[in-house]
């Protein structure tokens, strides 16, 4: 009977381990978890404290592609922050790049990929095979925030500035070296689990072409949401407020430490043997005694 109750239990775990759904895409590769911001994030391309806590990809550059297909690119390379919230992703970044061009709003507006920028790719599902679940959120170097979610939510920025509102909010400004962005992509949908991923950076020459940088640790191409990567959203929260050191407080003792008295001891005055006719009466009444004693022990040993 027990060697049935054996082999009956190895059987139901190995059907149930065969039985449990993978969330993550047959080709993802998962490239670490994002935690949850227990601070107020204010996006104004400055990197609050909290970033720090939160999952960090600096691998960026190695792999460049343009329309002619992989090349070496001019040597820029970046690094990027990311948060997470109920409905909400923090990214923040910093690409390093030689030279930063200027940008018209035409550009902004219409091809706003043509512009010194940086952004994410989503697929909440993580499942996806054919753009329908791909999400894209943009900012440039100047803080121009730019959509595309035309296959989840119908709305894309191309050609009307105006409809990444409510979708993005976002900052950007140059920094030593290069430029330095931060956004919030907004949408309700967003929730702890899995997520494709996928960095891109695009990096502009000064004849107007573009080189464009993904993270290295993956296969991962725009648009192709079966060679992403993918993050966990966790709910473990993080925080960059620092606790304050704790301030131990002096205590008075309990018991008060004796005052000192000013007045002299009182002198103390050694004792002397006895001596006299004191003397010789303690001598006789010890030697009394002793002879009681020997008295009475020869009485007990003559019985």
């Amino acid at each position: 009977m027990k060697k049935f109750i054996a082999i009956l239990t190895v059987t139901v775990l190995l059907i149930s381990m065969m039985t449990v759904p993978t969330l993550a895409h047959k080709n993802n590769t998962k490239i670490g978890e994002v935690p949850k911001t227990a601070d107020a994030i204010t996006i104004d391309a400055i990197k609050d404290p909290v970033y720090d806590k939160g999952f960090i990809i600096s691998d960026m550059g190695a792999r460049f592609l343009d329309e002619d297909g992989l090349n070496e690119g001019r040597g820029t390379t970046a690094k990027a922050w990311a948060l997470w919230d109920d409905g909400a992703l923090y990214v923040y970044a910093e690409v390093y790049v030689a030279d930063v061009f200027e940008v018209d709003e035409n550009l902004q507006t219409n091809a706003n990929w043509m512009c010194p920028s940086f952004e994410l790719f989503i697929d909440l599902t993580n499942e996806d095979d054919d753009r329908a679940a791909i999400e894209q959120y943009r900012s440039d170097y100047t803080g121009y925030g730019s959509i595309d979610l035309s296959a989840t939510e119908g709305v894309a920025s191309y050609g009307n500035m105006d409809a990444a509102d409510g979708f993005i909010i976002a900052a950007g400004r140059i920094i030593d070296g290069g430029y330095a962005i931060e956004f919030k992509a907004i949408n309700p949908k967003i929730k702890a689990g899995d997520c494709g991923w996928l960095y891109q950076i695009n990096d502009i020459f000064e004849d107007g072409t573009r080189a464009v940088l993904f993270q290295n640790s993956g296969k991962g191409v725009s648009w192709d949401a079966s060679t992403f990567d993918y993050v966990t959203l966790v709910n473990t929260t993080v925080t960059g407020v620092e606790p304050e050191p704790e301030v131990v407080e002096d205590t008075p003792a309990d018991d008060a430490a004796p005052v000192a008295d000013d007045k002299p001891a009182a002198e103390t005055k050694p004792v002397s043997p006895p001596t006299g006719n004191t003397g010789i009466l303690i001598l006789l009444a010890v030697a009394m005694m002793a002879a009681t004693g020997i008295v009475v022990f020869r009485r007990q040993k003559a019985k």
